[in-house]
């Protein structure tokens, strides 16, 4: 996981070198159907070291550190949910995924 969260898009922002960053994966549209399956995604808790705007590098097997002018662009757990939901999509056929309320 933390591989994922660090390959990400890069925008340069004009605030003098401050980089923010997205998780390259776009979300796919789920249309519902008669007499679909329907699976609902649970909201995403991430820890709290990792529920933070700055990107978080892990430095060692158990070592963890936070980037300077580097920082999401977008909330981490709203990026999660996004891909996780596009994958369920793609390889449950026939299932229309609900996002949480």
């Amino acid at each position: 996981m933390a591989v994922a969260l660090i390959a990400g898009c890069r925008a340069r922002s004009p605030d003098g070198g401050m980089r923010h960053y997205l998780l390259a994966s776009e979300p796919t549209a789920s249309e519902p159907t008669d007499g679909q399956r329907l699976l609902c995604i649970k909201r995403i808790e991430l820890a709290g070291f990792l529920d933070v705007d700055e990107i978080v590098m892990q430095t060692s097997d158990i070592g963890v550190r936070t980037a300077r002018n580097h920082l999401w662009a977008q909330d981490v757990a709203a990026q999660l949910h996004q891909d996780l939901r596009r994958r369920l999509v793609e390889q449950l056929w026939g299932a229309r995924v609900l996002a949480p309320n």
